[in-house]
């Protein structure tokens, strides 16, 4: 409804009144709400009558030894719930149609949203369930992973000769299951950073961040889900974020095939900052940017093939100890990383 008033000036004695109304009147049969914004013209003819109920699930992530059963459900009536379990998002008409509980018997990275017609769809929900006597033997390429990198042999699985397996484990005399209970021992003894995304955003041969390490900027970086998982192996944190290809020779796939990477929190996935205390009490509580660093150039080893006594951690101790003597230093702390389920 306009208005429109007009006079000669402040003090005449004529006042024009001309007033317009134009409407459009839209069959939408209920009260919408608008999620596109149409300042001087119709509203959107289509709308959305609601919001779908975030979805929530009977089991939350972290570290699992027996299998279990998973419910997931919405509080919205008659809405539909779609997952994956290969890392891609579930969509309408994308993933598995949840009708009941699932049986979690092995290391699942789970994704699932909910849906009904003339609602907006919740958003992504995703689960990473790790079960780490699997993981402590963690084999070849998975099904539908390329079997090698940019022409480098890739390099999914854990050493498994039992010799190196065991004094990677911790003792040279270990037997088999000695050395497996010690490393999963291992893999409850730092935290745990699980990375859920696309498959294609690592490893497609065009537009794969992991395919092509040399791409930089914002147009080599791609969305993930990120969680925290404790030693406990409880759930502490999860945000959706953006991950690149990290370094400068370290890009180099002939000389490092386990990249390092760097997460980017923005609000155009999830929270604007990681708000997760990661470096603990004396760090800080929040984060735009985190860089996943293998210290792979800070061991002889990488120069020099044969040397099999690499201190991988000397890095992050020259920085401690330079905390400790009341001096300016960088923080860091270690954790475990998993992409897809799969550890890296």
């Amino acid at each position: 409804l306009a208005i429109h008033g007009l006079n000669a000036s402040d003090t005449s004695g004529d006042f024009i009144v001309s007033p317009t109304h134009v409407w459009i009147k839209n069959d939408l049969g209920a009260a919408r709400y608008f999620t596109v914004p149409t300042p001087g013209a119709p509203n959107d003819p289509g709308g959305i009558v609601g919001f779908v109920a975030d979805t929530e699930f009977s089991v939350d992530r972290g570290f699992h030894s027996e299998p279990f059963e998973l419910a997931i459900a919405t509080a919205t009536e008659r809405a539909t719930i779609r997952y994956t379990t290969d890392g891609s998002e579930p969509t309408e008409s994308h993933g598995f149609l949840y009708t009941g509980p699932i049986t979690i018997s092995s290391t699942t990275v789970l994704r699932a949203a909910a849906f009904k017609e003339g609602f907006e769809p919740t958003n992504i929900d995703t689960q990473s369930y790790l079960f780490l006597d699997q993981v402590a033997v963690q084999a070849g390429a998975p099904q539908g992973y390329p079997s090698s990198w940019a022409g480098v042999s890739a390099d999914y699985a854990m050493d498994l000769n039992p010799t190196d397996y065991a004094r990677a484990a911790g003792d040279a005399s270990f037997s088999p299951a000695e050395a497996r209970a010690a490393t999963v021992d291992s893999l409850k003894s730092i935290p745990t950073i699980s990375i859920v995304t696309e498959r294609d955003n690592l490893f497609d041969p065009a537009t794969g961040i992991y395919l092509n390490p040399s791409g930089r900027g914002v147009q080599w970086e791609r969305p993930v889900s990120v969680e925290i998982i404790g030693e406990d192996g409880v759930g502490r944190y999860q945000t959706d974020a953006g991950l690149r290809i990290m370094g400068f020779t370290s890009r180099n796939l002939n000389t490092t095939p386990k990249l390092n990477m760097r997460l980017l929190f923005k609000k155009q996935y999830g929270d604007a900052k990681l708000d997760y205390p990661l470096l603990g009490p004396e760090g800080p509580d929040e984060f735009n940017t985190i860089a996943l660093r293998g210290n792979i150039r800070d061991a002889w080893v990488t120069e020099h093939s044969g040397f099999g006594s690499a201190l991988y951690i000397g890095d992050e101790w020259a920085k401690r100890a330079q905390f400790d003597m009341g001096q300016p230093a960088p923080r860091g702390t270690f954790a475990h990383i998993y992409l897809n389920g799969m550890y890296w």
